[in-house]
């Protein structure tokens, strides 16, 4: 059983607002849905982690199902980081490994075949037609516990992956994260 993540709580500074809440008028929807519609077709259930500002937003423009979260004590505001310790929260038991596709928001462009391709390994993240690594589109294997070892040493993304010996997998794509709205 696979978990959907979607990073869906930054602070959104470069942008200048919260690219969850972001209607693209091309795909005409949300990045929030568009990110969930993509994980909800390969996972059994789509965690979303927002933030305190964005919460209630999330909620009113997601299916009813949805699961929305926020950070967790003790690791509030730790980046993508927090948002992972709050999805593997919900697992009962901080021993158990549990497989999570991880997607942040500002991949509105991401294909349904590169996290398919994601999908095929585990303990992966996405690295673009350009060989430009993407630690926020991944395929990860972990526990709470594990976690809770590294952020009391840690809090980048990019170091976790490498704690969880994640590889890159190549996706005939090119990707872009959309850090700054294009005018």
């Amino acid at each position: 059983m696979t978990v959907g993540i979607i990073l869906a709580g930054g602070h959104s500074s470069r942008f200048g607002s919260d690219k969850a809440l972001y209607f693209d008028a091309l795909y005409k929807e949300y990045w929030v849905c568009l990110a969930y519609q993509k994980l909800a077709a390969l996972t059994d259930t789509v965690f979303i982690c927002g933030n305190a500002n964005n919460q209630q937003a999330l909620k009113n423009i997601l299916p009813k199902s949805a699961i929305v979260l926020t950070d967790c004590l003790p690791f509030i505001d730790c980046g993508p980081l927090s948002a992972l310790y709050a999805a593997a929260s919900q697992n009962q038991c901080g021993t158990t490994r549990q497989d999570y596709l991880i997607l942040a928001v500002d991949y509105p462009d991401i294909s349904q075949d590169s996290l398919s391709t994601l999908l095929s390994k585990r303990n992966c993240y996405l690295q673009d037609a350009n060989q430009k690594n993407h630690y926020t589109v991944a395929h990860l294997s972990f526990c709470k516990d594990d976690l809770t070892y590294f952020l009391t040493k840690n809090k980048r993304m990019k170091n976790f992956l490498a704690y969880l010996l994640a590889i890159p997998i190549f996706a005939n794509q090119n990707v872009v994260n959309q850090n700054t709205l294009s005018k």
